[in-house]
């Protein structure tokens, strides 16, 4: 039972405090960084889950992406993962126009600032295409 609460507390706070960093959400298949088109502020941990039907297949497209540059991404980041917790990619630096592909259940986007650097973040058209029917992303995509 104490290992139960435990991890209710540390799920619940996580949730709180990205309720009170305003991370938003995917909203019009959009999802964007916390401010944008304003710069991010620093110390955010943000977690978007986004739940993928059986018979589709998730493409997100990174319409506008600027955070802070590392090569291996330690400082500000945007992580996705899919329902099997395999890290898809890890994103920093300037990535406008990549898209990436998740199967699965689930994607799990977590993004992250630390205690330096501001940039503008980013814009991200999230798409649910057809698995079964192999739909091709769209050529223009909608927001473009």
């Amino acid at each position: 039972m104490k290992l139960g609460l435990i991890a209710c507390v540390v799920i619940c706070t996580q949730l709180i405090d990205a309720y009170k960093q305003n991370c938003g959400s995917v909203k019009n298949n959009t999802l964007t960084s916390p401010g944008y088109p304003n710069n991010y502020q620093n110390g955010l941990d943000c977690i978007y889950r986004v739940p993928i039907p059986l018979d589709k297949d998730l493409v997100i497209h990174f319409n506008n992406f600027s955070l802070e540059s590392h090569s291996n991404c330690k400082w500000d980041y945007l992580r996705i993962n899919d329902s099997s917790n395999r890290i898809i990619g890890t994103y920093c630096g300037y990535q406008t126009g990549k898209r990436i592909s998740v199967v699965g259940s689930i994607a799990v986007l977590t993004f992250h600032t630390d205690a330096s650097g501001r940039y503008r973040g980013f814009l991200s058209i999230v798409l649910l295409l057809s698995a079964l029917t192999g739909e091709k992303a769209p050529k223009r995509w909608p927001g473009l």
